[in-house]
Protein backbone atom coordinates (compact mmCIF):
# COMPACT_ATOMS: atom_id res chain seq x y z
CA UNK A 1 0.00 0.00 0.00
CA UNK A 2 1.37 3.30 -1.39
CA UNK A 3 5.38 2.31 -1.69
CA UNK A 4 6.00 0.14 2.26
CA UNK A 5 3.86 -1.46 4.67
CA UNK A 6 5.03 1.43 7.16
CA UNK A 7 2.79 4.33 8.15
CA UNK A 8 4.73 6.80 6.16
CA UNK A 9 7.36 7.00 3.13
CA UNK A 10 10.80 8.92 3.75
CA UNK A 11 11.84 11.43 1.45
CA UNK A 12 14.59 9.58 0.31
CA UNK A 13 13.35 6.45 -0.26
CA UNK A 14 10.53 7.95 -2.83
CA UNK A 15 13.83 9.96 -4.43
CA UNK A 16 15.45 6.67 -4.61
CA UNK A 17 12.38 5.18 -6.92
CA UNK A 18 12.45 5.74 -10.58
CA UNK A 19 9.85 8.99 -11.45
CA UNK A 20 7.21 6.62 -13.19
CA UNK A 21 7.03 4.72 -9.48
CA UNK A 22 6.54 7.36 -7.42
CA UNK A 23 3.06 8.12 -6.77
CA UNK A 24 1.44 9.81 -3.55
CA UNK A 25 -2.14 8.67 -4.10
CA UNK A 26 -3.41 4.96 -4.63
CA UNK A 27 -6.82 3.36 -4.94
CA UNK A 28 -6.83 0.60 -2.84
CA UNK A 29 -9.74 -2.14 -2.29
CA UNK A 30 -9.84 -3.39 1.46
CA UNK A 31 -12.07 -5.71 3.07
CA UNK A 32 -12.47 -3.95 6.45
CA UNK A 33 -12.00 -0.11 7.32
CA UNK A 34 -11.96 -0.07 11.11
CA UNK A 35 -12.36 3.11 12.51
CA UNK A 36 -11.61 5.16 16.44
CA UNK A 37 -11.15 8.01 17.80
CA UNK A 38 -8.12 9.33 18.83
CA UNK A 39 -6.57 11.80 21.31
CA UNK A 40 -4.44 14.46 19.37
CA UNK A 41 -1.19 15.50 21.20
CA UNK A 42 -2.45 18.87 20.79
CA UNK A 43 -5.82 18.66 21.92
CA UNK A 44 -9.19 17.08 20.73
CA UNK A 45 -9.96 13.78 19.08
CA UNK A 46 -9.62 12.70 16.08
CA UNK A 47 -10.86 9.76 13.77
CA UNK A 48 -7.64 7.15 11.90
CA UNK A 49 -8.83 3.80 10.39
CA UNK A 50 -7.26 0.28 10.54
CA UNK A 51 -7.26 -1.39 6.90
CA UNK A 52 -7.16 -4.80 5.83
CA UNK A 53 -7.12 -6.27 2.08
CA UNK A 54 -7.98 -9.89 1.06
CA UNK A 55 -4.57 -10.80 0.56
CA UNK A 56 -3.85 -10.10 4.20
CA UNK A 57 -2.32 -6.72 4.00
CA UNK A 58 -2.91 -4.27 6.79
CA UNK A 59 -2.15 -0.72 7.87
CA UNK A 60 -2.88 0.67 11.25
CA UNK A 61 -4.41 3.88 13.20
CA UNK A 62 -4.13 5.81 9.62
CA UNK A 63 -5.53 9.80 9.80
CA UNK A 64 -9.02 10.32 8.16
CA UNK A 65 -9.12 13.58 6.09
CA UNK A 66 -11.71 12.72 4.30
CA UNK A 67 -14.82 14.87 5.83
CA UNK A 68 -17.89 13.11 4.63
CA UNK A 69 -16.12 9.68 6.42
CA UNK A 70 -15.30 12.00 9.46
CA UNK A 71 -19.34 13.16 9.83
CA UNK A 72 -20.34 9.96 9.54
CA UNK A 73 -18.49 8.64 11.95
CA UNK A 74 -19.31 11.25 14.35
CA UNK A 75 -23.01 10.36 13.67
CA UNK A 76 -21.68 6.72 14.54
CA UNK A 77 -22.25 5.33 10.93
CA UNK A 78 -19.59 2.66 10.18
CA UNK A 79 -18.30 1.23 7.02
CA UNK A 80 -20.13 -2.20 6.96
CA UNK A 81 -18.96 -3.47 3.81
CA UNK A 82 -15.46 -3.82 1.63
CA UNK A 83 -14.73 -0.51 0.38
CA UNK A 84 -12.26 1.22 -2.10
CA UNK A 85 -10.31 3.89 0.27
CA UNK A 86 -7.74 6.30 -1.45
CA UNK A 87 -4.52 6.82 0.61
CA UNK A 88 -2.49 9.43 0.21
CA UNK A 89 1.32 10.62 0.91
CA UNK A 90 1.23 13.83 3.57
CA UNK A 91 3.72 16.27 3.38
CA UNK A 92 6.75 15.68 5.25
CA UNK A 93 6.45 15.84 8.89
CA UNK A 94 9.40 14.72 11.47
CA UNK A 95 7.43 14.79 14.92
CA UNK A 96 9.13 15.93 18.03
CA UNK A 97 10.58 12.60 19.44
CA UNK A 98 10.90 10.96 15.51
CA UNK A 99 14.15 8.66 15.30
CA UNK A 100 13.31 6.77 12.24
CA UNK A 101 14.22 8.14 8.52
CA UNK A 102 14.51 11.66 7.37
CA UNK A 103 11.86 13.48 6.43
CA UNK A 104 8.81 11.15 6.93
CA UNK A 105 5.62 11.98 4.88
CA UNK A 106 2.63 10.58 6.64
CA UNK A 107 -0.12 8.15 5.33
CA UNK A 108 -3.71 9.40 5.34
CA UNK A 109 -7.14 7.81 4.18
CA UNK A 110 -8.06 10.92 1.94
CA UNK A 111 -11.19 8.82 0.34
CA UNK A 112 -13.54 6.20 1.84
CA UNK A 113 -16.24 4.77 -0.38
CA UNK A 114 -18.29 1.74 0.17
CA UNK A 115 -19.15 -1.04 -2.14
CA UNK A 116 -22.49 -2.08 -2.87
CA UNK A 117 -22.81 -5.69 -3.36
CA UNK A 118 -22.91 -5.60 -7.44
CA UNK A 119 -19.58 -3.46 -7.04
CA UNK A 120 -18.19 -5.92 -5.22
CA UNK A 121 -19.28 -8.35 -7.79
CA UNK A 122 -17.89 -6.57 -10.51
CA UNK A 123 -15.03 -6.52 -8.20
CA UNK A 124 -14.56 -9.88 -7.32
CA UNK A 125 -15.23 -11.16 -11.00
CA UNK A 126 -11.65 -8.86 -11.66
CA UNK A 127 -9.52 -11.17 -8.94
CA UNK A 128 -10.88 -13.76 -11.09
CA UNK A 129 -10.24 -12.72 -14.55
CA UNK A 130 -14.00 -13.79 -15.40
CA UNK A 131 -15.58 -11.50 -18.12
CA UNK A 132 -19.01 -10.22 -18.15
CA UNK A 133 -19.96 -13.30 -20.36
CA UNK A 134 -18.97 -15.91 -17.92
CA UNK A 135 -20.56 -14.08 -15.37
CA UNK A 136 -23.54 -14.11 -17.27
CA UNK A 137 -23.08 -18.18 -18.00
CA UNK A 138 -22.64 -18.52 -14.43
CA UNK A 139 -25.73 -16.51 -13.29
CA UNK A 140 -27.91 -18.55 -15.54
CA UNK A 141 -26.73 -21.88 -14.56
CA UNK A 142 -27.00 -21.39 -11.15
CA UNK A 143 -30.21 -18.74 -10.56
CA UNK A 144 -31.67 -18.87 -13.72
CA UNK A 145 -31.06 -15.00 -14.43
CA UNK A 146 -28.64 -13.76 -16.84
CA UNK A 147 -27.56 -10.33 -14.74
CA UNK A 148 -26.42 -9.48 -11.17
CA UNK A 149 -28.93 -7.03 -11.00
CA UNK A 150 -31.84 -9.53 -11.17
CA UNK A 151 -30.36 -11.57 -8.37
CA UNK A 152 -31.74 -11.63 -4.81
CA UNK A 153 -28.99 -10.39 -1.90
CA UNK A 154 -28.60 -13.58 -0.45
CA UNK A 155 -27.91 -14.76 -3.91
CA UNK A 156 -24.98 -11.69 -4.64
CA UNK A 157 -23.48 -12.68 -1.24
CA UNK A 158 -23.16 -16.68 -2.57
CA UNK A 159 -22.04 -15.41 -5.72
CA UNK A 160 -19.44 -12.93 -4.32
CA UNK A 161 -18.04 -15.79 -2.20
CA UNK A 162 -17.90 -18.30 -5.10
CA UNK A 163 -15.07 -15.80 -6.75
CA UNK A 164 -13.45 -15.24 -3.78
CA UNK A 165 -12.56 -19.08 -3.74
CA UNK A 166 -12.23 -19.78 -7.40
Amino acid sequence: MLHTTEKYVSVPYLQSLPAEQRKSLQLIYVDSVVPAKSSRRTGGKQWKASLRTRTGYSLQNLPITDPELVDLLDREIFPERPCLVTVSLGMPYTPAEWTGPPDPCWKLIAGVIELSLDDQILVEMCFAGWKVTQAQEYLQENYSKTRRRELTEEEKKHFIEYLRRI
